[in-house]
């Protein structure tokens, strides 16, 4: 088994995603 990174799971809804750094200011903004 080799590991390959986090992956992106998309949907028609729902991105999940690695956080980053540009994610910090939409979070207190909600």
């Amino acid at each position: 088994m080799q590991h390959k990174g986090t992956q992106i799971l998309e949907t028609e809804r729902l991105i999940l995603r690695p956080f980053q750094a540009s994610d910090v200011e939409p979070v207190f903004q909600n």
